[in-house]
């Protein structure tokens, strides 16, 4: 199968799926506006005009031409985010569109201001002219429906999958102290205030347990603030950026791992923490309803609810068997549901399901 891929080329799971399209013997070619080739794929650098380009028509025209080329040479045409690609309406015939949005391309994260109104009509455009628009999870997918204003019936999930043997549960720590870890960082959505602020009244109760935080974002000096002065700093580990290499090393330590999100449209790193048999407490908002069981693998409590965040960790760390059903339970639903094999698995069953069915009449194209 020709598969073109327009998307970020340095965003972790992009780079595995085309990995892993390559490595089931198919023709990859990646097309990105960012610098990063994908090893097995072939590289194209998509160059945005510059701000007040004098001769603007002209670059459209050209922009045109590279559209058609590309629905001319290839079978399937998937689209991660919803980014101005030119692609107006496709061109007659050729390949399938299949468009993948994300969360910030239809909900702005906490605090952003509103997407400019021109933005959403060309995101919803690029939803209503796709062939297909795969999603990670169910309730992600309604929410992009109600943004396109587009029907069920051209809508799909192929949820992020794990690497299993990556994720695997480590042997037993000889450590006294629990550790409750993140890798979730310090941005807006992510909500790190909260997981501070639970901390801190759970150190009130258990003055053993150690707390590790992962990742960068703007929020980290306020975090590190908050916990100066609740007084809880010597109790905080800051591990700072963790490459996805890494992590399960950095896990391995984790009895708990909690996320805190005001917003999630899927989140795999709840299913790597459960896939390594470590019990998760999350909040219960977006995909987080689907990738944590209540009460089967994790804890879900409301958002924004400090209170009840620490009473879920405190109920998990006075009960060393109940951490260890949820732990084996988590991997057991990960294995079943998210093996990194079925994701792709799915994607390519998408592509073919795709390529099954006549595509719906097109007229001629309308790039801008």
């Amino acid at each position: 199968m020709r598969i073109l891929v327009l998307g970020p080329s340095d965003m972790l799971h992009l780079r595995r799926l085309v990995t892993a399209f390559v490595q089931r013997g198919h023709r990859v070619h990646v097309v990105s506006m960012r610098r990063d080739p994908i090893p097995g794929a072939t590289f194209e650098r998509y160059r945005v005009p510059p701000f007040g380009l004098r001769h603007p028509h002209g670059w459209t025209r050209r922009r045109a031409s590279l559209v058609r080329r590309w629905f001319q040479e290839y079978d399937v045409v998937t689209v991660h985010y919803l980014a101005d690609w030119g692609i107006d309406r496709p061109p007659l015939g050729g390949a399938r569109l299949i468009v993948k949005p994300y969360g910030s391309d239809v909900d702005p994260p906490p605090g952003a201001d509103p997407l400019p109104e021109k933005l959403v009509a060309a995101r919803r455009r690029l939803l209503e002219v796709a062939d297909l628009v795969v999603t990670d999870a169910d309730l992600f997918q309604d929410t992009v429906a109600r943004f396109g204003r587009i029907d069920a019936v051209k809508m799909a999930t192929a949820p992020i999958g794990v690497d299993m043997e990556m994720f695997a549960p480590s042997p037993p720590s000889s450590r006294h102290c629990p550790v409750i870890g993140s890798h979730r960082g310090f941005h807006h959505a992510s909500n790190p205030l909260l997981l501070i602020d639970a901390a801190a009244k759970v150190l009130l109760m258990r003055p053993d347990v150690k707390f590790e935080l992962a990742g960068a974002g703007v929020q980290r000096e306020a975090c590190v603030a908050r916990a100066e002065s609740l007084g809880i700093q010597h109790a905080v580990r800051w591990l700072g950026q963790v490459d996805h290499e890494s992590l399960p090393r950095v896990m391995s330590d984790w009895d708990i791992a909690a996320i805190a999100s005001k917003r999630e449209s899927f989140c795999v790193s709840a299913l790597e923490a459960s896939a390594m048999e470590i019990p998760v407490v999350a909040t219960r908002v977006g995909g987080l309803v689907e990738t944590v069981r209540h009460q089967q693998t994790g804890l879900l409590v409301p958002p924004d609810d400090a209170d009840s965040f620490a009473h879920a960790l405190l109920t998990l760390l006075a009960d060393h068997d109940l951490r260890f059903r949820m732990g084996a339970a988590g991997r057991r639903f990960v294995a079943r549901h998210f093996e990194w094999t079925r994701a792709v698995d799915r994607w390519l069953e998408l592509f073919e399901s795709s390529l099954a069915v006549a595509p719906a009449p097109r007229r001629e194209s309308n790039l801008v």
